[in-house]
Protein backbone atom coordinates (compact mmCIF):
# COMPACT_ATOMS: atom_id res chain seq x y z
CA UNK A 1 0.00 0.00 0.00
CA UNK A 2 1.35 3.39 -0.98
CA UNK A 3 1.58 6.01 1.74
CA UNK A 4 -0.02 9.42 1.06
CA UNK A 5 1.99 12.47 2.21
CA UNK A 6 0.48 14.23 5.24
CA UNK A 7 -0.13 17.48 3.36
CA UNK A 8 -2.66 15.74 1.15
CA UNK A 9 -4.76 14.92 4.23
CA UNK A 10 -5.30 18.60 5.09
CA UNK A 11 -8.93 19.37 4.41
CA UNK A 12 -10.15 22.76 3.45
CA UNK A 13 -12.86 24.65 1.66
CA UNK A 14 -11.08 26.92 -0.82
CA UNK A 15 -12.22 30.03 -2.62
CA UNK A 16 -14.98 31.30 -0.31
CA UNK A 17 -15.19 35.04 0.26
CA UNK A 18 -16.45 36.21 3.65
CA UNK A 19 -19.79 37.55 2.37
CA UNK A 20 -20.60 34.24 0.64
CA UNK A 21 -19.71 32.42 3.85
CA UNK A 22 -22.00 34.69 5.88
CA UNK A 23 -24.85 34.21 3.38
CA UNK A 24 -24.43 30.41 3.41
CA UNK A 25 -24.42 30.33 7.20
CA UNK A 26 -27.53 32.54 7.29
CA UNK A 27 -29.21 30.01 4.97
CA UNK A 28 -28.23 27.34 7.52
CA UNK A 29 -30.03 29.22 10.31
CA UNK A 30 -27.31 31.49 11.72
CA UNK A 31 -27.64 35.25 12.14
CA UNK A 32 -25.14 38.06 12.61
CA UNK A 33 -24.62 39.17 16.21
CA UNK A 34 -21.82 41.63 15.53
CA UNK A 35 -19.96 43.11 12.57
CA UNK A 36 -16.48 44.54 12.92
CA UNK A 37 -13.12 43.22 11.81
CA UNK A 38 -14.91 39.85 11.87
CA UNK A 39 -18.52 38.71 11.62
CA UNK A 40 -19.78 37.00 14.78
CA UNK A 41 -22.74 34.72 14.07
CA UNK A 42 -24.93 32.41 16.13
CA UNK A 43 -27.77 29.96 15.77
CA UNK A 44 -28.72 30.39 19.41
CA UNK A 45 -26.43 27.55 20.47
CA UNK A 46 -23.18 27.88 18.56
CA UNK A 47 -21.12 31.05 18.08
CA UNK A 48 -18.99 31.42 14.94
CA UNK A 49 -16.40 34.03 14.00
CA UNK A 50 -15.85 34.69 10.28
CA UNK A 51 -12.85 36.82 9.30
CA UNK A 52 -13.26 39.53 6.66
CA UNK A 53 -10.82 37.89 4.24
CA UNK A 54 -11.34 37.31 0.55
CA UNK A 55 -11.01 34.44 0.26
CA UNK A 56 -11.20 33.03 3.77
CA UNK A 57 -8.27 30.68 4.42
CA UNK A 58 -9.44 27.18 3.35
CA UNK A 59 -8.42 25.53 6.62
CA UNK A 60 -10.11 28.30 8.63
CA UNK A 61 -13.28 27.93 6.54
CA UNK A 62 -13.24 24.17 7.11
CA UNK A 63 -13.07 24.74 10.87
CA UNK A 64 -15.92 27.27 10.77
CA UNK A 65 -18.09 24.84 8.80
CA UNK A 66 -17.35 22.01 11.26
CA UNK A 67 -18.08 24.32 14.22
CA UNK A 68 -21.40 25.18 12.55
CA UNK A 69 -22.31 21.48 12.55
CA UNK A 70 -22.32 21.30 8.74
CA UNK A 71 -20.53 19.04 6.31
CA UNK A 72 -18.35 20.56 3.61
CA UNK A 73 -20.79 19.25 0.98
CA UNK A 74 -23.79 20.85 2.70
CA UNK A 75 -21.92 24.15 3.04
CA UNK A 76 -21.05 24.11 -0.68
CA UNK A 77 -24.75 23.52 -1.49
CA UNK A 78 -25.64 26.64 0.54
CA UNK A 79 -22.99 28.85 -1.12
Amino acid sequence: MQRVPAMQHVAGIPGVDHLSAVAALEAAGFWVLHEGDHFVMTDGTRVLTIPRNDPVNPITMDGIVRDAGLTADRFRELC
